[in-house]
């Protein structure tokens, strides 16, 4: 495109005085910019250091990932290797190892109960976690307020709920000052959400592709509210088709999914599960480092 290309050109100096100061040894972009600016400056060195893409989008991608020039590029899905070769690139280029993440959702999940009284939760009653990404965007207010009334229901809480607001300090504030039926935590951002995913027994969220990874890691079946149309959309198609959770995009009928996972639908819900974390690729990072490692060593 005209734009990428003008792009490219005015940032060709500044990328190849970088080059020349910092001279590497290899090359990894995780965003879909960098191959536009980075690839063409390294056309004009004499020795150019690998380049490798890690595609960081689970199943649709779009096209700025795929530079055919690049030494190696990573997926994490058949359908993300397709639209690799759609673009050029060829079978020798590309790896497919999964998404990465970090080592703390591989390693082995703790004792729930336990895990929950670490965490000031109630130890014996099924959690929800609900989140909305590092911004805390989506319907997490009104999302909280539904499912905290499905099951608040005669007879006591059914189940307690945990709502990760991220930089919205706004929403935390306001979910804190709410009245609720049942136990209920807001929280801003965590460093610690590997915990609150294995301390969880269904997840709340949209589609995001790191985070329906985290989530398969640790056995979490998902409820997705909201998805970005086209980078995300496939996304939703994935966990549905694979059976590791649902998608349901208004308040009420969340709500009503988490009520039958936590009663009657109870088997659906751990099958979902255990779906999630055999269809996982926990050791994604290390298998993307060490075929990195090898690329330096060639």
């Amino acid at each position: 495109h005209p734009l990428f290309a003008m792009a490219s050109r005015a940032s060709r100096p500044a990328i190849q005085r970088l080059l020349h100061e910092q001279a590497p040894d290899l090359i990894v972009s995780v965003h879909p910019l960098a191959q536009t600016m980075t690839v063409p400056a390294l056309t004009r060195l004499a020795e150019p250091p690998p380049f490798a893409t890690v595609v960081t989008d689970l199943i649709s991608a779009h096209p700025l990932w795929f530079d055919p020039t690049v030494r190696r590029c990573y997926v994490a899905s058949k359908e993300s290797w397709d639209l690799a070769q759609s673009r050029g690139l060829q079978s020798s280029q590309l790896r497919q190892f999964g998404l990465p993440i970090r080592p703390e959702f591989v390693a082995p999940s703790p004792n729930r109960t336990s895990l929950r009284a670490r965490l000031g939760l109630a130890p014996d009653l099924p959690l929800v976690l609900i989140a909305g990404g590092g911004d805390g965007i989506g319907p997490l207010e009104v999302t909280a307020h539904a499912v905290s009334r499905a099951l608040a229901k005669p007879g006591g809480p059914r189940g307690q709920v945990v709502v990760i607001c991220g930089h919205n300090d706004g929403l935390q504030q306001t979910l804190t000052a709410a009245h609720w039926p049942l136990p209920v935590r807001n929280l801003g951002f965590v460093d610690n959400m590997a915990e609150w995913m294995q301390a969880a027994d269904c997840l709340i969220t949209k589609a995001g592709p790191g985070t329906i990874a985290e989530a398969m890691a640790c056995g979490l079946p998902l409820i997705l509210s909201s998805y970005i149309p086209g980078q995300e959309e496939e996304n939703v198609s994935y966990v549905v088709q694979n059976g590791l959770g649902t998608y349901q995009w208004a308040p009420d009928a969340i709500s009503a999914q988490v009520l039958a996972w936590f009663g009657s639908a109870k088997d659906e819900r751990i099958a979902a599960g255990e779906r999630a974390r055999r269809c996982a690729h926990p050791d994604a990072a290390r298998e993307i480092v060490a075929d990195l490692a090898g690329l330096i060593k060639e």
